[in-house]
């Protein structure tokens, strides 16, 4: 399926592209592209969120959603937590066993 493309030519959305099977007019390109931005700061400064790390690693975008990462990026500090494989939903119970508030045994 061919879907075309608009350009976005607000200032701080330069360079962004906006999937769309309808021809949006140019004057709500930059509202639309807000909507499907997943990392979206709300009433936040550039200089604020800049160095939150921020990070997705095989998520799946659809319907014109991205993700703007930021913050350090992978550094040392995070190298053991990356490190961890998913485990399948299959093994919530397993995983969750001994889960709970410290002194209150879990009833299976």
């Amino acid at each position: 399926m061919f879907t075309p493309q608009i350009k976005a030519s607000k200032a701080n959305t330069s360079n962004l592209t906006l999937p769309h099977q309808h021809p949006y007019p140019e004057a709500v390109v930059h509202e639309l592209q807000q909507k499907i931005n997943v990392t979206k700061r709300v009433e936040t400064d550039d200089k604020e969120w800049s160095g939150w790390n921020w990070r997705t690693d095989g998520d799946i975008m659809v319907n014109g959603a991205f993700f703007v990462p930021s913050g350090a990026g992978m550094s040392a500090q995070y190298a053991e937590a990356s490190s961890v494989q998913p485990k399948s939903v299959v093994q919530i119970d397993q995983l969750t066993m001994y889960s709970g508030v410290f002194g209150d045994p879990r009833i299976p």
